[in-house]
This record gives structure tokens, sequence and C-alpha cells, in this order.
């Protein structure tokens, strides 16, 4: 992501994915079944502003989107191109961090 202005970098950080989590569920560390769809709200909206950005300058940028594992607290980011992301959600797969497996 780089050549993002700070500001708007500050938005795909790790404790801003974990802020907006908790904003939009109420709640900190606590997981609970919403809690990845969230994440998966949270996810659109980085492919959504990357979406932006690769028509202004379309490249090859990888863009930090959160692990969708749905463990307890996990916050991992994982950085992808759009098209892996997009071929993610084509398949009906979730995002997930290396080693990482989708939890009930």
């Amino acid at each position: 992501m780089s050549g993002l202005p700070n500001a708007l970098y500050a938005v795909f950080t790790k404790d801003a994915v974990e802020g907006a989590v908790n904003a939009v569920t109420g709640r900190g560390d606590k997981q609970e079944p919403d809690e990845q769809d969230v994440l998966l709200e949270v996810n659109a909206h980085v492919h959504e502003a990357a979406r932006r950005f690769e028509c202004i300058a379309p490249g090859e940028d990888r863009w930090d989107f959160t692990c969708e594992c749905g463990a307890t607290g996990c916050r991992i980011t994982v950085s992808l191109r759009l098209a892996e992301y997009e071929a993610l959600r084509a398949e009906g797969r979730p995002v997930l961090a290396p080693g990482h497996e989708k939890h009930p």
C-alpha cells in the first residue's frame, strides 16, 4: 500500500480494524458469532477502497485484509492483491492467515 496518504493508511492498520470491530459489536476482545460477519464487512470496505485506488493507478499493490478464521482475538492481517481477494470471494472462501483455518 505504498504511496497512500498516512490518514488513509491508518484506516487499514490492525488497531483500526480492531477498533472498528469493537465499535460495531459494542465489545472488547470477546468473540461472538456475529464478529465474523463484521470482519467480512471490514474486508469488503478495504476491497471497495482498494478498487477506487486501483482505478486511479492500476497496479499489483497488495492490500491488508483481516483474517476471517473466527479465532478469539485474531486480528492478523493478510496481504493480498485485489485479484486474489476477489478469487477467494468468488469461490466462497474466507480470507485466512497462513496456518489458520475457519472456526465454527
